[in-house]
C-alpha cells in the first residue's frame, strides 16, 4: 500500500527507474555550507543522483539555500544539475517513514547537525545511512545510533 503524502507521490512519479535517491531530510537550517560539497560530490560521482531536501516552513530559508545552491552548481559548470535536488514539503511524522522506505536509497546526515528522528527512522526500515561524525554530540547523534547496534562498518 502506498502511505506516501501527495507530494512524495508526485515526487515518486517524476524520479527515473534508475535514479539513486539520496535522502538529506532535515530542516533546512541545518544544512549549512560546509555540506554543500558533499551535495556537490554525490552530483559529481553519481550520474543516476537525485538529492532529495525537506524544504522549509519559511519561503525566504528556501530561497536562500536555493539561491546558495544554484550560485555553487553555476561555478562548478553543473548549472543542469539544479533540476536533480528536489525539494519536500514538510510532512507529518506519521509520513516520514513510508518516505524514506519508498523513496531513498540512502539517507545522508549533514554536518554540523545531523538527525536523530530521521537517522532513527532509516535504521528501522534498513536504509543505508551516512554520517560523518564531528566533535560536538549535535554531528553524533546518527554514529552513535549506528554504535549502539553495532551497525558500524
Amino acid at each position: 500500500s502506498n502511505l506516501l503524502a501527495p507530494q512524495s507521490n508526485a515526487i515518486q512519479d517524476t524520479l527515473p527507474s534508475n535514479a539513486n535517491v539520496y535522502m538529506c531530510f532535515q530542516s533546512i537550517f541545518k544544512i549549512q555550507p560546509s555540506f554543500d560539497s558533499v551535495l556537490m560530490q554525490i552530483l559529481l560521482a553519481d550520474k543516476e543522483a537525485y538529492i532529495i531536501l525537506q524544504a522549509s516552513t519559511d519561503d525566504k530559508l528556501n530561497k536562500i539555500f536555493m539561491s546558495r545552491i544554484q550560485m555553487l552548481l553555476a561555478s562548478l559548470k553543473m548549472p543542469h544539475k539544479f533540476n536533480r535536488i528536489l525539494f519536500h514539503e514538510r510532512i507529518p511524522s506519521e509520513f516520514v517513514a513510508p518516505l524514506i522506505e519508498q523513496l531513498a536509497d540512502v539517507v545522508i546526515q549533514p554536518f554540523p547537525f545531523d538527525g536523530s528522528r530521521t537517522a532513527f527512522i532509516a535504521l528501522e526500515t534498513g536504509t543505508p545511512t551516512v554520517t560523518l561524525p564531528r566533535d560536538y554530540l549535535r554531528s553524533r547523534m546518527t554514529f552513535n545510533f549506528l554504535k549502539s547496534r553495532e551497525q558500524m562498518t
